[in-house]
C-alpha cells in the first residue's frame, strides 16, 4: 500500500525528526553544562581547600606556638622562674615575631593577630606597672622602718634619763628626746606627702 501523501508523510517524519532531534538538544545541554561546571566547580574547591589547609597549618604551626609561649612566659612569672625584665623582653621579642610573620595579613585573622599584640603590649605595661609599684612599696617599707628607728632611738635616750647617773643631764636629755621626737615626726610627714 502506498501512501496517499507521500510530500507530508516525509514532512511530518522531518519535523518529527527535528523535534527529536530539539528535545534530545535541549535536555543533553544542561547535563554536558552541568558536568563542565561540577569540574570547575572541583577545581575551585581544590584550590580553596589547599588554601584553607595552608592557614590552618600556620594557625596551628606558628600562631598556636607563639601563644604557647606567651602561657609559658605568664607561667614562669606567676612561679618567680623569671624577673619582670626578662619576661618583658621575651613577650616584646614574640610580639615583634607575631608582627612580621601577620603584617600582611588584612582579614579578620590578622584582626585576630592584633589583638593577640595588643593584649601582650598591656601584659608588658602592666609588668611595668607592677614592677613600679613593688619598688615604691619597698621604698616605702625602707623609709617607714627609719621612722621607726628614730622613735625607737626617742624611746632608748627616755630610757636612759631614768639612770641615776643621767638625772643631773636631765634637761640635755630632755632636749635630745625633742630634737629626736621632732626629726621622727618630720619624717613621718614626709612619708605622708610621698603617699
Amino acid at each position: 500500500m502506498k501512501a496517499l501523501n507521500t510530500k507530508e508523510r516525509n514532512s511530518a517524519i522531518l519535523r518529527f525528526s527535528l523535534w527529536l532531534l530539539i528535545c534530545v538538544i535541549i535536555i543533553c545541554v544542561p547535563v554536558i553544562i552541568t558536568q563542565y561546571i561540577t569540574g570547575e566547580q572541583e577545581k575551585i574547591k581544590e584550590g580553596e581547600n589547599e588554601s584553607l589547609i595552608e592557614q590552618i597549618n600556620f594557625e596551628r604551626e606558628f600562631f598556636a606556638v607563639e601563644i604557647q609561649k606567651i602561657m609559658d612566659l605568664m607561667t614562669s612569672k606567676e612561679a618567680k622562674e623569671i624577673d619582670t625584665d626578662k619576661f618583658n623582653a621575651e613577650l616584646l621579642n614574640i610580639i615583634n615575631e607575631i608582627k612580621t610573620q601577620t603584617e600582611t595579613v588584612t582579614d579578620w585573622r590578622g584582626d585576630m593577630y592584633r589583638n593577640i599584640v595588643s593584649i601582650a603590649d598591656y601584659l608588658i605595661t602592666a609588668n611595668r606597672i607592677m614592677s613600679a609599684s613593688a619598688n615604691y612599696r619597698e621604698k616605702q617599707i625602707s623609709e617607714l622602718n627609719k621612722v621607726i628607728l628614730e622613735f625607737e632611738e626617742c624611746g632608748e635616750t627616755i630610757a636612759d634619763l631614768n639612770d641615776e647617773k643621767k638625772k643631773r643631764d636631765l634637761q640635755q636629755g630632755l632636749n635630745d628626746v625633742e630634737t629626736q621626737f621632732k626629726r621622727a615626726l618630720k619624717m613621718l610627714n614626709n612619708y605622708k606627702g610621698g603617699i
